[in-house]
């Protein structure tokens, strides 16, 4: 049994029972529990449904079964994850860093300014120009 392991909430998935073969060469059915509230029961070699809104871990079971009556079944996990799952997340990270180097790059800039008014603010003593003879006519 195949599924995806992962899937985000509401989204479409696609089982897979491609898998299965019989010894003898019978044809086989699939039969498929998505166990949900409610249960959801599919058939088919590769049938589709969506993810319930909700997020969780659920069972997914596999029953095949050939003309014979015999059968093997398989069960595997499904995480569904809220939308936007651990993109989301990491994308308010990501925002988070930038504002913060913002707001270091504007505190640096402001203490260097600052640091620059107050040289300027300082008594500058008068400089003498030279002296010049007045000029004669």
């Amino acid at each position: 049994m195949i599924i995806p392991r992962v899937r985000m909430a509401g989204e479409s998935i696609t089982l897979n029972g491609s898998g299965s073969t019989d010894s003898d060469g019978d044809v086989l059915t699939h039969q498929w529990t998505v166990h949900l509230t409610p249960v959801v029961t599919l058939s088919g070699q590769k049938p589709t449904f969506t993810c319930p809104a909700t997020e969780g871990e659920f069972t997914v079971s596999l029953n095949v079964t050939d003309t014979g009556s015999l059968s093997d079944a398989d069960d595997a996990q499904l995480s569904v994850q809220p939308k936007g799952g651990a993109a989301a997340d990491s994308t308010w990270l990501i925002v988070v860093l930038v504002v913060i180097a913002v707001v270091a790059v504007l505190v640096v800039l402001f203490l260097l300014l600052r640091k620059r008014r107050r040289g300027e603010a300082k008594p500058r003593e008068p400089q003498m120009e030279p002296s010049q003879p007045p000029e004669q006519s």
